[in-house]
């Protein structure tokens, strides 16, 4: 599956948004972090683990796809940071992003991204 730039952008919009930001400024993180190459390296990951570690009723294995990211570098430094933070503190929010990176291989939930990012906007 390809999935263009602006794709990365709404999630990374998606990832602004109030609920979510005040999430990642508690981390000492901010959602500048969410660069383009940077959260495609972050989906590309996670296309990659789908394909290749199915979880028992499609649960997916945090522990193993963060380490996946960090010690296979596919993933800039500030990114893996970020992905360590957000795991450290409990999985919440890292399981909120995969979450979102799962959704937006519909079409359906790219319109609602766009939603999402036209009124941070």
């Amino acid at each position: 599956m390809t999935t263009d730039r602006t794709e990365f952008r709404l999630v990374a919009g998606a990832l602004a948004a109030p609920q979510h930001l005040e999430k990642l400024q508690k981390l000492g993180m901010s959602s500048s972090l969410f660069e383009d190459g940077d959260l495609k390296a972050v989906f590309d990951a996670f296309q990659w683990y789908c394909s290749n570690h199915n979880g028992e009723g499609g649960k997916i294995d945090l522990p193993l796809f963060t380490a996946y990211l960090t010690e296979e570098r596919h993933v800039t430094p500030a990114i893996a940071t970020l992905v360590d933070k957000l795991t450290d503190a409990g999985g919440e929010d890292m399981a909120t992003l995969v979450e979102m990176l799962d959704r937006l291989k519909t079409r359906a939930a790219r319109r609602k991204l766009r939603t999402i990012s036209d009124s941070i906007n």
